[in-house]
């Protein structure tokens, strides 16, 4: 998938933020100024990402409207659980 890394760099480290589908095809995109067709391409193919990873589980859709959904990487138990792991006795 042609922006998967970008997605995942700016979305992983901070999870439970809500990003918005501008943000994340500006980063996908390096910020560069593009033609409305560019433009629309990498946002389908940033879709696709999300996508994937919403159908994995990592990634949840933060409301339902098309011109106000987020997308936020999902907070897992053991990310946020405050415990620690200690191996042996």
């Amino acid at each position: 998938m042609k922006y998967a890394s970008e997605i995942l760099g700016l979305m992983r480290p901070y999870p439970g933020r809500a990003f918005r589908m501008g943000q994340l095809v500006r980063e996908a995109t390096s910020g560069r100024s593009l033609t409305p067709a560019q433009t629309e391409a990498a946002r389908k193919g940033v879709r696709r990402v999300l996508d994937y990873l919403i159908e994995g589980g990592h990634v949840e859709r933060i409301g339902e409207g098309t011109r106000s959904t987020s997308y936020a990487w999902r907070r897992l138990g053991h990310e946020f659980s405050g415990s620690s792991c200690e191996l042996g006795p």
